[in-house]
């Protein structure tokens, strides 16, 4: 994979924040900031496998919605997502997750730092645009992005100490954004 050049990084960066934000209609209401400890077995672990953890917290968190059959009802998340990975100072790998439903955060926060690392969740209280776009940012220089839209009309409902998800009615003649999934290198784009 090569880098791309740094006159084409932001012009490439608007393109896929478009394709989210634009395309798809993403908007996201939580940033999950997921770092990992650098214990031997983790320590100069890639993107790839920071993306594998990923996708162990995402299993955890549709299978404490929806039973270990949750795949049946709304395959493979019943929220929407865009994962980033970045390198941090120290050279270890994190990742920023951003996501367009509830989710559980105090089982999510002690099941990562059980695994993992360290685990922060940020409600975004704007159009999440910019959090798109820093998701997107290290895809341009090298790195790996994944993304994963959920067509079903999905919504979280909450009561006092407990959560739920339930198929929720578009209105008439309304239709979500086309389900669709992805993994990309930056050479790849």
């Amino acid at each position: 994979m090569s880098e791309v050049p740094p006159a084409d990084r932001d012009e490439l960066r608007e393109a896929w924040v478009h394709m989210f934000v634009g395309d798809h209609a993403f908007r996201p209401i939580t940033h999950l900031i997921l770092t990992f400890d650098q214990v031997e077995r983790r320590r100069g672990m890639g993107p790839e496998g920071g993306l594998r953890w990923w996708l162990k917290l995402n299993r955890f968190i549709n299978e404490l919605a929806g039973g270990q059959r949750y795949q049946d009802k709304w395959k493979h998340a019943y929220y929407s997502y865009i994962v980033g990975t970045e390198f941090h100072e120290l050279g270890g790998v994190h990742l920023h997750v951003a996501v367009d439903k509830w989710i559980p955060y105090r089982e999510v926060h002690d099941w990562w730092e059980r695994s993992c690392g360290i685990c922060r969740l940020v409600h975004i209280k704007d159009s999440g645009q910019a959090l798109v776009a820093y998701c997107v940012k290290e895809v341009v220089k090298d790195m790996m992005l994944t993304w994963w839209f959920q067509a079903e009309p999905w919504e979280v409902v909450t009561g006092e100490g407990t959560w739920h998800v339930q198929r929720c009615r578009a209105p008439a003649g309304e239709t979500g954004p086309a389900r669709a999934d992805g993994v990309v290198f930056a050479g790849d784009s």
